[in-house]
């Protein structure tokens, strides 16, 4: 489901997703913002390029099966000097 989630990011972000998985770094317990009780709060981490240069890691927190946050920001591209 994870990994799912995460190739679906990227793809609607036009970013390759690296690797074809992603990897638990986390396991706890969480709420969810308008939600009742605790439940199981998982966060993977998972890798993605832009433009197929670099390696940039993103993340993912799932709240039981429920897609909580995902952090796929790539950092800045440099700017570009046009003047001649």
């Amino acid at each position: 489901m994870a990994t799912a989630i995460c190739r679906a990011a990227c793809r609607q972000h036009d970013l390759q997703f690296l690797d074809q998985s992603v990897s638990l770094r986390h396991l706890g317990m969480g709420m969810r913002r308008m939600g009742t009780g605790l439940r199981i709060l998982r966060v993977y981490g998972f890798d993605f390029s832009a433009e197929g240069i670099g390696r940039h890691s993103g993340y993912l927190v799932l709240i039981a099966l429920n897609p909580e946050t995902i952090s796929l920001d790539p950092p800045p591209r440099p700017a570009v000097d046009c003047s001649d």
